[in-house]
């Protein structure tokens, strides 16, 4: 997600691998629930200017696809910063929310961090807010 061509820098990697040699990535799932429930603006996982790309399960695999590897699993891992930052962003939206309050939604709030990672433990087998991709080389 932090490079301008993913297909191009994924190509390069590729040819870095012997044959049958593995990659391993890990990146925001534009498809968990954290991402589909605040979509339009607040979303964690934008990061905007970091995050140049952002991928799907199946838009991870076509351009894994695409820069000749195969897809052989993701994984999902809790990512409870993207939460808190997607509470912090939505309160950030709304007309002069109290100071405290965009304090206490700091990313680094370990009591939030806490609670919303035991909310994606759900999550695991179906897509939390992070996904890690594990692709190989074509023998």
């Amino acid at each position: 997600e932090h490079v301008v061509d993913p297909v191009a820098a994924l190509a390069r990697l590729r040819e870095a691998l012997v044959p049958g040699g593995c990659v391993f990535l890990e990146t925001p799932n534009l498809a968990s629930p954290n991402a589909r429930i605040a979509r339009a603006r607040t979303w964690g996982g934008y990061h905007w200017p970091r995050h140049l790309h952002l991928f799907s399960p199946t838009s991870m695999e076509q351009v894994l696809t695409a820069a000749g590897l195969e897809l052989v699993e993701v994984r999902y891992v809790p990512c409870p910063v993207q939460w808190v930052l997607t509470l912090h962003n939505a309160l950030q939206e709304r007309a002069a929310p109290p100071s405290w309050l965009l304090r206490f939604t700091d990313w680094r709030n370990p009591v939030l961090l806490a609670l919303f990672t035991v909310l994606e433990l759900p999550f695991l087998r179906r897509g939390t807010a992070n996904m890690q991709v594990v692709a190989r080389r074509a023998a």
